[in-house]
């Protein structure tokens, strides 16, 4: 199975929550946070919280600068410290089910986007949350459930079609992922990932030109994308197009010369032109950058057998 890139978006209530208490001070609080100065927001809503320890909103705003900064266990234990207080804080379970996935605690995460579902039902992130998680636990079933909830929701949410598509795609449906590439591309005709992901999976059903016809978008999009010229090389020697594969691996070589792969692949359609000094010294170049599969070619086409 092909493993895709999965997008994760971290996408919640991310918003200050003022209270009555110490206004001043969550005030200032509020404006450090605003301003990017994490650490002294931290300092000011601390200060708060040591005349109002159990204020949920306190807790749950210094969490989220401690989010911020990186300090995930920190953030976790405000969150809960909220929850404690406030049983059915929403946005609370929400972030901390971030938080875990920002430290791959994936059951827990799981478990706290289906707490902040029973509260908050029609909110489609709380689903592309659980849906990524799902596919982190290799739940794929429950997974794809969770990102059709949240198309169902809202149709146009792009990240959760691509890794819809993308999971589909690893479950070998990749008519169900071209189906899904195809819609977000007509939501975001400039997405190169979709333009490539579904090139993947044409080729994959044998749809070559199609897939060539992908790869060519996703260049022209982003003229530095490796993998299109790697791939789009690949296809082309399938449809025996040598000289065109050829001229992808001589873009992948413009980019980074010392690819070992991108000898190799030019050596292999070198070899096909009838090209074999050329395809010898790209073999031997593939070897020494450290391409191993080039070895068992060099000895097949390049070393002279002795007669007996």
């Amino acid at each position: 199975m092909k493993k895709l890139f999965y997008l994760l978006v971290i996408t919640a209530a991310f918003n200050f929550y003022g209270c009555s208490v110490n206004d001043q001070v969550t005030r200032s609080g509020e404006e450090e946070y605003s301003a990017g100065n994490y650490d002294d927001a931290i300092k000011k809503i601390t200060e708060a919280l040591e005349k109002n320890p159990e204020e949920p909103e306190l807790l749950y705003n210094r969490a989220r600068a401690f989010s911020r900064i990186g300090e995930h266990q920190c953030a976790i234990k405000d969150f809960t410290s909220a929850i404690n207080v406030k049983k059915s804080y929403t946005a609370a379970y929400h972030n901390r089910g971030l938080e875990y996935l920002q430290i791959e605690n994936y059951k827990n995460a799981k478990e706290d986007f289906l707490n902040a579902l029973k509260n908050d039902p029609q909110n489609p992130q709380l689903y592309f949350n659980l849906g990524y998680t799902n596919s982190q636990l290799e739940n794929y079933d429950e997974a794809l459930d969770a990102y059709s909830k949240a198309l169902e929701i809202y149709p146009e949410y792009i990240e959760a079609l691509i890794n819809r598509a993308n999971l589909r795609a690893d479950l070998e449906d990749h008519e169900g992922a071209i189906y899904d590439y195809t819609i977000a591309l007509k939501i975001d005709s400039m997405n190169t990932e979709a333009y490539f992901s579904r090139g993947y999976s044409e080729g994959m059903l044998g749809g070559y030109v199609e897939a060539i016809d992908d790869f060519t978008k996703v260049i022209e999009l982003e003229p530095d994308y490796l993998d299109a010229y790697f791939i789009r090389g690949d296809t082309y020697r399938i449809l025996k197009e040598f000289n065109k594969s050829l001229n992808d691996y001589n873009s992948v070589l413009k980019l980074d010369s010392l690819n070992g792969k991108a000898y190799f692949k030019r050596g292999m359609a070198e070899l096909e032109l009838k090209k074999n000094k050329d395809a010898c010294a790209d073999l031997v170049k593939a070897g020494k950058l450290g391409y191993v599969d080039a070895y068992e070619q060099i000895q097949k086409h390049c070393v002279k057998k002795k007669k007996k």
